[in-house]
Parts: C-alpha cells; sequence; structure tokens
C-alpha cells in the first residue's frame, strides 16, 4: 500500500471517527484506482459534479467512491445546497 494511499485513508477515517452516520464501508479496490489519479486531476473532478437541484456544475462533498463497471462512482453531497449528487470517472480494466 503506498504512503499517499495510507494518508488518504487515515484521513478519511480521521474524518469519520465517531460519525455514525457517516461510517460508510469503502472498496479499497475503488479507493485504490481513484489514488492513481494525479492529484490536479482528482481535484478537478471534485470540482466538476452536476448537480440537478442548482442546475449547475458544483464541487462534490461528503463522498464516497464506489467501483462500477465503467470505472469508479463517486457519491456525496452538493457543497452549495447539500443534493445528492454522483460521478462517474470512467477508466479502463
Amino acid at each position: 500500500m503506498s504512503k499517499e494511499f495510507q494518508s488518504y485513508l487515515s484521513t478519511k477515517m480521521k474524518e469519520d471517527d465517531g460519525a455514525q452516520e457517516h461510517a460508510e464501508i469503502i472498496s479499497f479496490g475503488a479507493a485504490s484506482r481513484w489514488m492513481k489519479i494525479p492529484q490536479a486531476d482528482r481535484d478537478m473532478l471534485l470540482n466538476n459534479v452536476f448537480c440537478g437541484h442548482c442546475g449547475d456544475v458544483v464541487t462534490i462533498v461528503d463522498y464516497t467512491i464506489e467501483p462500477d463497471k465503467f470505472g469508479i462512482v463517486l457519491q456525496g453531497k452538493c457543497k452549495n445546497c447539500g443534493h445528492e449528487v454522483a460521478r462517474l470517472v470512467e477508466m479502463e480494466s
């Protein structure tokens, strides 16, 4: 496990520490694939999610990383209004 991935997991666990409503199990495989994306690209993806409620491109917060047959899916909330949003990140197998 890379140091960057260990740091990411440690940060996520600290963020969720004691917050039972946010205590979701993430897929280590999906998280590993997410961490292989360069940081600048991950930041761009996090700040480029469509919110149907706001009708605009927003930042996703409080997200989980889940596997999908096309890559990975980020599921979370709109930073502006709190509405549920998702972003598919297509990846080759």
